[in-house]
């Protein structure tokens, strides 16, 4: 038998056996992921599947060095390939810990960090693409962070596409296959056999992992797999003379990084956490269209699959042809998320311009206040420093004000300012009303003192609450600094209404 065929038929005997032992194993631990409101499966699934899926790999690749017609081909390698081993051992052991005790997520990264250093210190690095005969992009000193780059987020990104059951697995057997085909290709034969030994591995495991899944791969497997395809192309990219070398490979997991990419960057525009929950990756919209778990995972497997077989025979071509060939795999895995609707340009472009809209806002009512701030400097009385109130709360849209001011026996005196532009009557079913208290200090009498801010206003409830927000700590500063409302300032205060002046519980009870 073939070397080449040994190895991952001895991986996938290892995997079928060792899937059904860690399953038992994790149940009787409690390792399983129970149903939830962010969950598909309906009932506990046993982690560490990924542990079967190593288990078998090391196996393999250990019996493998003890048969003369393997070892050869597996002793072939560099200390590159040794380095790629070791991360994804370390990679493999964060998995575990995280799947046992759920580690937090900067440890997590910094294991990634140290996994992924350990193989661009050995000499793997992207150093350059080739995009043609005699047209080489060079990194230099780059390619180190490029690489690492590359590595943790490939590592992250099967993680994240490992949300139906199979999909993570199928993809990376396919995955497996290509990097070992260009592997081999390109002179890394010994890294080609340790590829393909992954997927007799994951191939042994699938057929547990299939809906409905017994056993998930768990970030022990998830990890630990993304971690050696992202090292392998990343070796085959060292020093390639064609596109072949790392063009391949980007194909071969372009749906989990484009996955990745657009929905870091949907959360960037929404302002949310990188880490919050997000129902719109590729195989959720596509469950949402009503395809079902098992063809979600048989089309994205089959597009895929296609996609690497034209970046292949494009690469072994003409060198603009393997150009052509890897950007229209990458345009069409694009088309696809963008009829699944997990990329929205339109719906990303007006979320753009509302974060734009409101930068702008907030720093014009920043430079309002700011500006009103200075003159409050000039307030000689608590008349001057209700009038720069007014001003401040016209230039930031607000509706009304109130100062009340009301001593032990009941007495109440203030001032009152309606926005002109405000008319009851107008309001609108998308209109809402804010009402904000702010205590203003008076002395040391018992006096009591309260500012009512009030907004009706159409805009959004955290535009409106940043302004009312802004607009208090005004008030607070300005009360400490250039007025005091004590007894002989009250005396002055006859409830004075402007022209056009209305009640302010009047329009808040619209």
């Amino acid at each position: 038998m073939s070397p080449t065929f040994a190895l991952p038929i001895l991986a996938f005997v290892a995997a079928l056996l060792f899937t059904p032992m860690t399953s038992r194993l994790a149940h009787i631990k409690g390792w399983v992921d129970v149903p939830g409101l962010r969950k598909i499966h309906s009932f506990p699934v046993a982690y560490l599947g990924g542990a079967a899926v190593m288990a078998a790999l090391v196996t393999a690749l250990t019996v493998g060095l003890c048969l003369p017609s393997t070892a050869e081909l597996l002793t072939s390698g560099d200390r590159r390939l040794v380095a790629i081993i070791v991360g994804t051992l370390v990679m493999f052991a964060t998995g575990v810990v995280d799947d046992v005790k759920d580690l937090a997520a900067t440890k997590k990264l910094a294991l990634q960090m140290l996994a992924a250093l350990i193989v661009v210190s050995s000499g793997a690095i992207i150093d350059g693409i080739n995009l043609a005969e005699g047209f080489r992009i060079e990194f230099g000193v780059f390619g180190y962070l490029i690489t690492l780059l590359w590595i943790v987020g490939v590592t992250n990104a099967v993680n994240i596409i490992d949300g139906l059951d199979g999909l993570a697995s199928g993809l990376s057997i396919v995955a497996s296959a290509a990097i070992a085909w260009t592997a081999i290709a390109t002179g890394h034969s010994a890294a080609g056999a340790v590829a393909i030994t992954l997927m007799g591995a994951v191939l042994g495991f699938i057929p547990y992992n299939l809906h409905p899944a017994r056993v998930f791969l768990g970030d022990a497997g998830s990890l630990s797999i993304g971690f050696l395809l992202a090292s392998m192309a990343a070796l085959t990219a060292t020093g390639a003379p064609t596109l072949l070398g790392f063009g391949v490979p980007l194909v071969a997991l372009g749906i989990p990084i484009l996955d990745t990419a657009f929905a870091m960057t949907r959360r960037l525009i929404e302002r949310r956490s990188m880490m919050s929950p997000d129902r719109n990756h590729l195989h959720h919209r596509l469950l949402t269209m009503g395809y079902g778990q098992p063809a979600t995972v048989v089309a994205l497997c089959s597009v895929t699959t296609f996609a690497c077989l034209v970046a292949a025979v494009g690469s072994l071509a003409a060198h603009w042809s393997g150009v052509a060939a890897i950007s229209g795999s990458l345009l069409c895995y694009i088309a696809l998320f963008r009829i699944a609707g997990a990329v929205r340009i339109r719906e990303s472009l007006f979320a753009v311009a509302r974060v734009a809209t409101k930068a702008k806002v907030a720093t014009e009512d920043q430079q309002a206040i700011d500006h009103l701030q200075l003159q409050l400097g000039e307030a000689d009385d608590v008349h001057q420093w209700w009038l720069a109130l007014e001003q401040a709360a016209a230039q930031l849209s607000l509706t009304g004000l109130e100062l009340r001011v009301r001593d032990q026996v009941g007495t109440s005196k203030g001032l009152e300012w309606i926005a002109r532009s405000i008319q009851l009557g107008n309001a609108t079913d998308d209109r809402r009303t804010l009402v904000f208290e702010v205590p203003i200090p008076n002395g040391s009498d018992d006096a009591i003192t309260t500012l009512r801010i009030l907004s009706v206003s159409a805009d959004p409830v955290d535009v409106v609450a940043r302004r009312l927000g802004a607009f208090a700590r005004f008030v607070a500063t300005s009360s400490h600094t250039s007025i005091s409302l004590g007894e002989s300032d009250r005396a002055s205060l006859p409830y004075e209404r402007h022209q056009g002046a209305m009640d302010v519980e009047a329009l808040a009870a619209q």
